[in-house]
């Protein structure tokens, strides 16, 4: 027994090794070996740390090459709070695991507004909703960061939509209040507008955005294949999947399962 435990904890860190040496390469395993990280491998005397020092938000060798994403790997969200000093992830995560640009394809929409701070674009809806889309707070602050020109007397906003997108009627602003709500049978377009609940996925776009039709397109990244995107009406609104007791029809609405007389 105690020879298999041996021969388990040398496997596992002859892996340990292997991996920091792939990631960062002539800084581990070579002249300050496996446990400690070389500042500068090209240096004449070397300067080695202790590998827990690796990305721990606190530059501890002068070049700040302790603080370096492993090979392969970028480094975002380095704006976030949450983050500290941000995460490295591979080119093909960026875009799923950075806040600092998860939802930066939406600013290929029309209406969307851009962040203060990072590369994210978000809907008029999402704007003082009490979640953190932006990544930087921002589109929980509008004034104060900058997105929207208030007048805080009427609670009006005229909000910018993002540079790179045509404008509704030719011009560069849509007039939205900070405070207006839909009723309770109507569904909220992603650019602020209010329509009746009847009207969505009814294959013609009434909200100017085409969101009534073109929502779960738009927020593609937001819900699993197991629980696709749908419209519910009793709620007036779009979700990942359908309640109990619905099923989701072939455009995408929750429907009342019908059970069969026996």
């Amino acid at each position: 027994m105690l020879f298999l435990f041996f021969a388990i904890f040398f496997d596992l860190l002859r892996i340990f090794k292997a991996q920091n040496a792939i990631e960062y390469p002539g800084r581990i395993g070579g002249r300050c070996g496996y446990f400690q990280f070389d500042c500068d491998p090209g240096s004449r005397v070397p300067l080695c740390i202790p590998i827990s020092a690796i990305r721990d938000c606190t530059a501890d060798c002068p070049n700040r090459s302790d603080e370096w994403c492993p090979q392969g790997k970028i480094l975002c969200d380095s704006g976030i709070k949450s983050e500290k000093c941000g995460q490295c992830v591979f080119s093909h995560e960026l875009s799923t695991h950075c806040l600092d640009r998860k939802w930066q394809h939406l600013c290929a929409y029309e209406g969307t507004v851009k962040c203060a701070h990072t590369m994210n674009c978000v809907f008029q809806k999402w704007l003082m909703d009490g979640k953190n889309d932006c990544g930087d707070g921002s589109d929980e602050d509008i004034c104060n960061q900058g997105l929207v020109q208030c007048n805080l007397e009427t609670s009006t906003a005229i909000l910018q939509s993002s540079s790179s997108m045509p404008k509704f009627s030719g011009d560069n602003e849509t007039v939205f209040n900070v405070t207006e709500r839909c009723d309770i049978d109507e569904f909220r377009c992603s650019n602020g507008q209010c329509l009746k609940s009847s009207l969505v996925l009814d294959s013609k776009e009434d909200c100017l955005d085409g969101s009534d039709e073109n929502y779960c397109e738009m927020s593609e990244t937001e819900c699993s294949e197991k629980s696709r995107c749908s419209f519910q009406r009793d709620i007036s609104a779009f979700g990942c999947g359908c309640p109990r007791g619905f099923d989701r029809s072939e455009v995408g609405i929750c429907e009342l399962l019908i059970e069969a007389d026996n």
